[in-house]
């Protein structure tokens, strides 16, 4: 998992067209930059592999993968795009992609920073829409978190990090069943499980991340890693005690239906989902159940529900 880190960066090696700016995030396995590319006169993020990673098959194949399955998608406008591809002399594999310079949904929680109801539901279809267009390409994320979704100075969000994302071309995954990948705050159950990820893990966890902005805090927060990924399971989400401001001026029972409906979320499309939660639909029944599908009505128009 990468860290946000302001430090600048050390001397990097980069390839000749490309002027490291400073270091903008470190993990175990990748360092990002930003970058000036002076070929084109305009500033960029490269990913690179960390030198203790520069022989191992394993971490190169992964890297790849991330490369050709965020290059697939690329051409969204919630995508981050990449620009290019590569390796040093050294052999260390890199990736040039759009820099966003808002940071991420994760440094606005961290940071307090007031989020509307309306700017919270805005990026949520920003996400979704993102995440259909992967999903359609046959592409699962995987480890849909507020870390991975990145926010320019405009405000608008795309997806990054598609460093586990398993493609349906690839005809296996570079995890057996019973392994775990993802963020345990964000993990559905199928992935708690170590069972296999689909499109619909990928909407549960941003149903999470939906909880998260409109609520205020994460639907599972307590105990470390293993715990929360087992309540995902286990445990249905308790509503808050006492809901943020912006959540009472819209009355309790419509903003206790986020927790409800993180069940349900995995089973529809994710662009419906800011129409569902922005009061313009019925709350759901109690029991969960998987959402029906819209058809016309008698005197209303089609698609309405």
């Amino acid at each position: 998992m990468l860290q946000r880190m302001s430090a600048t960066s050390p001397p990097v090696s980069l390839p000749d067209r490309y002027r490291a700016v400073r270091r903008i995030a470190a993990g175990g396995m990748a360092t990002v930059f930003a970058a000036e590319d002076t070929l084109l006169g305009r500033l960029v993020a490269i990913k690179m592999l960390s030198a203790h990673f520069a022989a191992d098959d394993a971490a190169i194949k992964r890297f790849s993968r991330e490369a050709r399955a965020a290059a697939r998608v690329s051409d969204h406008p919630h995508v981050v795009t990449i620009y290019d591809i590569g390796a040093l002399a050294d052999g260390t594999p890199f990736i040039v992609m759009e820099h966003f310079a808002g940071g991420t949904l994760a440094d606005r929680l961290r940071a307090g920073t007031p989020i509307t109801r309306g700017q919270a539901l805005a990026w949520l279809d920003e996400a979704a829409s993102a995440l259909d267009h992967a999903h359609r390409h046959g592409i699962v994320h995987r480890d849909v978190k507020p870390g991975n979704l990145l926010l320019d100075e405009h405000g608008r969000l795309a997806v990054g990090d598609f460093g586990i994302a398993r493609m349906a071309s690839d005809g296996g995954s570079l995890t057996q069943t019973g392994t775990v990948l993802g963020t345990a705050a964000y993990l559905s159950p199928e992935q708690a499980l170590g069972e296999e990820a689909t499109a619909a893990s990928d909407r549960y966890a941003l149903a999470v991340v939906a909880f998260e902005l409109l609520a205020g805090r994460r639907p599972f927060n307590g105990g470390h890693a293993a715990a929360q990924a087992r309540a995902h399971v286990e445990s249905p989400p308790r509503p808050p005690a006492r809901w943020t401001t912006r959540c009472r001026r819209r009355s309790t029972v419509r903003c206790g239906a986020v927790w409800r409906r993180i069940p349900t979320a995995a089973g529809a499309r994710a662009p419906t989902w800011s129409r569902r939660w922005s009061g313009r639909s019925p709350a759901p029944p109690s029991a969960p159940r998987r959402p029906r599908s819209c058809a016309p009505t008698a005197g209303g128009p089609a698609g309405a529900c």
